[in-house]
């Protein structure tokens, strides 16, 4: 039954993160929308609404709703630290959709694949964390990966060959610059869980409801807020699109959470390499599209160093359960453990990874 269980969550993860990805090709590609940070202020905004009318219907009445983040956020440290997290929050994901107009779907799912790198890098910093030999060869794999899958963009004629190539390039420093907000938010998520401040579900609210409203300061002041409300009411394609986008994205992502509670964050993290499979296939498939020979060696070694790491901490963790049995709480389960850095970007990023 437990198995049943976990298949079908899975297949929810998988089958609502796949739609979102269609999704963000048939926006950007199709109706050719260019607002990408109004765009994610939906999505916060959608989860913010949902997650309060959840809180009411659960905890509502004569006891009142309860956020226990805000107790802590009378400690100024929290305060500072959450208000980078959301920062990096809303920076990452509005950077990353804006990259859209300038690259495929596929690359944004390869360079966001490779999160990891940008995590330990942070981690070094931020948290003063060390990594072993085998690590820094799955880091070394990511990157090789996606220098050679992005390496495969860069075709074209003589006459087209500076124009296309000017747009890709565009296109990855901007999923660049997106991977530097991963770096920052991954360690500051790890601190917040690490406080016991609140859970993952409570940590995407506050991260949605803080980060939609400096979206909407942010799009207020350069036009796009305007813009991008304008779009919504002259066609409703899109905005039917945006809504289901941010359903979709919400959906996956609290299934996700589910599967990380309920069986472990390896079983999660796995998921999550199955739906970028799914999600890539799938693009290949309904927005044609060139693969070359350079396309598929790096699949390989990104997604193979994905499922090596993922493997090798499954591995860790197991000969931690074994060692020290203590750490296991009443239902077989690891208690006190938390998520470290590059599991939580995992968990509750999003869909864009």
């Amino acid at each position: 039954m437990k198995e049943l269980r976990l298949f079908w969550i899975c297949t929810l993860v998988i089958g609502s993160h796949t739609a979102t990805s269609y999704l963000e090709e048939v926006l950007f590609k199709q109706y050719h929308f260019k607002h990408a940070f109004f765009m994610v202020m939906i999505m916060c905004l959608l989860y913010s609404f949902l997650y309060v009318l959840y809180k009411v219907s659960n905890e509502g009445g004569s006891k009142g709703l309860r956020f226990p983040v805000c107790e802590a956020l009378q400690d100024k440290s929290i305060r500072v630290v959450m208000f980078w997290l959301c920062l990096a929050y809303a920076c990452s994901n509005g950077v990353s959709k804006l990259a859209l107009a300038f690259v495929s779907i596929p690359t944004q799912i390869v360079f966001k694949s490779c999160k990891l790198v940008a995590v330990m890098i942070g981690s070094s910093f931020i948290l003063g964390k060390t990594y072993s030999f085998f690590e820094y060869m799955v880091a070394g794999g990511l990157v090789l990966g996606m220098i050679l899958f992005a390496g495969a963009d860069f075709v074209g004629g003589p006459s087209s060959i500076l124009e296309t190539n000017l747009q890709t390039i565009i296109g990855l420093l901007l999923l660049l610059l997106a991977l530097c907000f991963d770096s920052v938010l991954g360690n500051l998520q790890e601190k917040v869980q690490k406080s016991n401040v609140c859970d993952e579900y409570e940590l995407m609210f506050v991260q949605s409801i803080f980060s939609a409203f400096c979206i909407i300061i942010f799009t207020a002041i350069t036009g796009e807020l305007q813009e991008g409300i304008l779009e919504c009411f002259n066609n409703k394609a899109v905005f039917v699109c945006e809504i289901a986008w941010g359903l979709f994205n919400m959906i996956g992502t609290v299934m996700l959470l589910k599967v990380a509670g309920e069986f472990s964050a390896v079983t999660a993290v796995l998921t999550s390499f199955i739906r970028k499979f799914s999600s890539l296939l799938l693009s290949y498939m309904i927005f044609p599209k060139p693969f070359t020979a350079a396309h598929c060696l790096g699949l390989v070694l990104v997604f193979g160093s994905i499922a090596m790491h993922a493997t090798h901490k499954k591995k860790a963790k197991e000969h931690n359960t074994h060692a020290h049995p203590h750490m296991l709480n009443a239902n077989g389960r690891e208690k006190g453990i938390v998520k470290d850095g590059e599991e939580l970007q995992v968990l509750i990023h999003g869909s864009e990874e």
